[in-house]
């Protein structure tokens, strides 16, 4: 079997699947954890069937970090109907910078860096994937096409990370946030919002 990074969750994928690009001692830590019965009760069932929060409540930390996270985005590529190996590598890079984004290990020390880096991760994707995956999570933040627009017009991604996460910018990044905006073709609405 592949390695994780190559891990692919179709409707026939099992956990008996997951399990064998896991290491002997992974499968053991996750087996004790789980407990025998139900471990083995489980194998043949497939992930897109599992009870909804079984994959979640897998204990994780009886996993190498790379495995985790690389489990995480195959669960992550398959509800946004799959995603390039480019785009999983750039995810992964981030993912392991900071496990929180993808809901692994404690809860963020910084959660405006947590945003960001939920941000930077969505500028992996390219705009299909991040519209099927914005459809699954519920997402709203501009296609990546237009962020990446926008940070190339401003000249820093962390000028634009502000933005999105709430900051009081000042007047002059906000001045050129907003003709960057305009420049990309995203249409803001003013403070306050019209519902019309």
């Amino acid at each position: 079997m592949g390695s994780v990074e190559d891990l692919v969750i179709t409707e026939s994928t099992t956990v008996g699947d997951l399990m064998a690009v896991l290491s002997a001692d992974e499968v053991s830590c996750l087996r004790g954890a789980i407990g025998a019965d139900i471990f083995d009760a489980i194998q043949g069932i497939a992930i897109a069937t599992a009870p909804p929060g079984t994959m979640e409540n897998l204990p994780f930390e009886c996993l190498q970090p790379e495995n985790a996270i690389g489990i995480s985005i195959a669960m992550m590529s398959a509800e946004a109907g799959g995603l390039s190996a480019e785009t999983r590598s750039c995810i992964s890079a981030l993912a392991m910078e900071n496990p929180s984004v993808l809901g692994i290990g404690g809860p963020p020390e910084d959660p405006a860096a947590l945003f960001g880096t939920a941000i930077q991760m969505q500028l992996c994707m390219s705009d299909e994937e991040a519209a099927r995956f914005a459809g699954e999570s519920g997402a709203e933040i501009p296609p990546p096409s237009v962020m990446r627009c926008m940070e190339e017009q401003v000249g820093s991604l962390d000028a634009l990370l502000g933005i999105f996460s709430g900051q009081q910018p000042d007047l002059a990044v906000l001045g050129r946030m907003m003709e960057a905006a305009e420049t990309c073709g995203l249409e803001i609405e003013p403070p306050g919002g019209s519902t019309g």
